[in-house]
């Protein structure tokens, strides 16, 4: 399995280390230039914005841009940052898989250098030690700059996961899995069946409130597997939404109905709009039938005043899937 493989080559993470360019070969050891840009209504208080290029060997680019609290630029004060003329700046970060140590010029708040990163032999270490391929330098850049933990590593072992390969360790970092978050998870007995699903899981926001509140809603949403939670997260299935659906009177939808529901858009309102037309007791199964197929209430709304009687849900989902359009033909007559 290679999560990386699928999903990352070639493609560009918002806010985190990306490719530039779909298929350019990691540098080992490329030129690292820094700049920091002037604050905006955006950079959280006590922040700064941080960029970060990395040119490789084949021309292409690794690019970072992230907000990073001042004090994590070990040697960067405010006073430096904000001088009014320039002058000389250092600082350095530091990771358990490396520290990059930064040299360079700064004034009225923006600076730029340049970057020399030394990668830590004890985590490339401890990643072997764990099973994993020994990083490349360039991998080892790429950990640190996404703080990635040895302990990730640990806790999953400790929830009962196998040992990732290198690439799929990667990307459970590069998207925000950490330790923490699978103790979290491992806190409310929650494991995803494998690491596609435990990335998927933390990309989609799968929570152990999320997983808490579902499991609450009724006997059918106990023992929910990974895909299951993943799509009712994904689609929007709530407690509040599945109550909004109880208080119509749908108080026996199980997680498969619930999320068909979502997905063809059968929404509290358009429940009401097919009582109020004439479907009073309208199932969950025509509600969605009426979607798929495109039955809407102008479309039954013009089938009556055209004269024609309020046929059965089936009827009118037959009659929409071969082509009959009461309003075509009222203006052909």
């Amino acid at each position: 399995m290679s999560i990386v493989r699928n999903m990352m080559v070639g493609v560009a993470v918002a806010g985190m280390m990306g490719l530039a360019a779909s298929g350019v070969a990691l540098a080992e050891d490329g030129p690292i230039d820094w700049r920091i840009t002037e604050a905006t209504e955006k950079t959280p208080e006590g922040h700064v914005k941080l960029h970060l290029r990395r040119i490789t060997d084949s021309g292409g680019q690794m690019n970072s841009s992230n907000h990073f609290p001042l004090e994590m630029l070990e040697g960067l004060s405010q006073a430096d940052l904000n001088a009014d003329s320039r002058r000389a700046v250092a600082f350095a970060i530091r990771r358990e898989a490396g520290e990059l140590s930064c040299e360079g010029q700064a004034s009225k708040g923006a600076g730029l250098g340049l970057c020399e990163f030394e990668a830590s032999v004890a985590f490339s270490d401890a990643l072997v030690a764990r099973g994993l391929d020994t990083p490349k330098e360039s991998e080892m850049f790429l950990l640190a700059m996404q703080d990635a933990r040895i302990s990730l590593l640990d806790d999953m072992s400790a929830a009962g996961y196998d040992v990732p390969e290198l690439d799929d360790f990667i990307a459970l970092v590069i998207h925000g899995v950490d330790g923490a978050y699978v103790q979290e998870l491992a806190s409310v007995d929650v494991r995803p069946d494998d690491l596609d699903d435990l990335l998927g899981f933390r990309i989609h926001g799968v929570t152990a409130d999320f997983a808490r509140a579902v499991r609450g809603m009724g006997p059918g949403f106990a023992d929910l597997d990974s895909e299951d939670l993943m799509a009712m997260r994904i689609h929007g299935v709530t407690p509040v939404v599945a109550d909004e659906y109880a208080a119509l009177g749908f108080d026996g939808l199980d997680p498969d109905e619930l999320i068909a529901f979502r997905i063809h858009g059968v929404t509290p309102g358009f429940i009401r709009d097919m009582r109020e037309i004439g479907y009073p007791e309208i199932s969950a199964d025509e509600l969605i039938a009426f979607r798929i197929h495109g039955v809407s209430a102008s479309y039954l709304e013009a089938l009556t005043s055209g004269g024609y009687a309020l046929p059965e849900p089936d009827k009118v989902v037959s009659m929409k899937i071969a082509g009959f359009d009461p309003r075509r033909m009222k203006e052909e007559n």
